[in-house]
C-alpha cells in the first residue's frame, strides 16, 4: 500500500501537494477510494482518496493504525557524521543509511574530502527528497533530519557514545563485543583516511577507534557497512 510521510501540522483531511497529487493520480493512477497509508509524527493512519481538484486531493475515513509490534524506529539515536563525497555516492549514503534507521546527517569538511561545502545549500532540496522517499520505502515512522556542516572542533561537544571509524588501527575495538549502544555519533573520513592532525585530534577529543577490517574500503562502502554493524545493535529488543 503506498505511504505518505506527511509533515508536523500538514493536514490529514486533504492533500495539498501538488507534486504528491501528480504522483498519486498520474504516476500510481489511483483513483477515488483507493487506500493509502499516512504517517505523521510516528503515528500511522490509513484514509482512502476522495475527491480531486486541481488544487486538493480529500482523504476519507482516516484511522489510526496501531500495531504494538511495530517497532521501526531504533532503540536509540544513531547520527552520522560524513564528509563530502562526489554528488552520486553521497546521494547513494543518505537513501541507504536512511534505510538503516540513522536519525540525523551532518556533514564536516575535511583536509582531504571533497570540496562542496559552498554548495551545501543548493544540493540539500534535493537530499531531503531522497530521504523522504527512503523513509517512505523503508516504512519507517520518523524522518533523519540534515544538521548541516559541523565544525571540526565542534565535535568535542558532542554527547553520547562517540566512534570514528579508522582504517587498520592498532586501537580497533571489536564491535562483536559491544554492548547496545545509547545515543551514538558514528564519524567517518573520505578517500584517502584522515590526516595524522585529524586523527589524533580525534582520539584525543574522545572518539574511540573502530576498524571495518584489514580491507581499504571505499568511503561509502564503510558508512554503510558500519551503519549497518551499529543499526543491529540499537534495534528495539523485546522485554526479557
Amino acid at each position: 500500500m503506498t505511504r505518505l510521510f506527511l509533515g508536523i501540522g500538514a493536514s490529514l483531511c486533504q492533500l495539498t501537494d501538488l507534486a504528491t497529487i501528480h504522483q498519486l493520480t498520474v504516476v500510481l493512477r489511483l483513483k477515488a477510494g483507493d487506500s493509502v497509508v499516512l504517517v505523521q509524527a510516528g503515528r500511522e493512519y490509513r484514509a482512502k482518496l476522495g475527491a480531486c481538484s486541481k488544487t486538493a486531493l480529500a482523504l476519507e475515513g482516516l484511522c489510526e493504525i496501531f500495531d504494538p509490534r511495530q517497532r521501526r524506529e531504533l532503540a536509540c539515536p544513531l547520527r552520522l557524521f560524513m564528509p563530502f563525497l562526489k554528488s552520486d555516492k553521497t546521494e547513494w549514503v543518505l537513501q541507504k543509511c536512511t534505510e538503516l534507521g540513522v536519525s540525523s546527517f551532518h556533514f564536516l569538511e575535511l583536509r582531504r574530502s571533497v570540496r562542496q561545502a559552498g554548495e551545501f545549500e543548493r544540493k540539500r532540496a534535493r537530499w531531503e527528497r531522497i530521504i523522504l522517499e527512503a523513509v517512505e520505502q523503508s516504512e519507517r515512522l520518523a524522518c533523519p533530519s540534515i544538521g548541516g556542516v559541523i565544525a571540526f572542533a565542534d565535535l568535542k561537544n558532542l554527547n553520547g557514545d562517540k566512534f570514528v571509524f579508522l582504517e587498520r588501527s592498532e586501537e580497533a575495538l571489536d564491535l562483536t563485543v559491544l554492548s547496545p549502544p545509547r545515543e551514538t555519533n558514528l564519524l567517518f573520513g573520505p578517500e584517502g583516511g584522515f590526516a595524522p592532525e585529524e586523527r589524533e585530534a580525534l582520539l584525543g577529543m574522545g572518539f574511540r577507534g573502530v576498524s571495518l577490517g584489514e580491507r581499504v574500503l571505499r568511503s561509502e562502502t564503510a558508512i554503510v557497512v558500519g551503519v549497518g554493524l551499529f543499526s543491529c545493535k540499537a534495534e528495539p529488543r523485546e522485554p526479557a
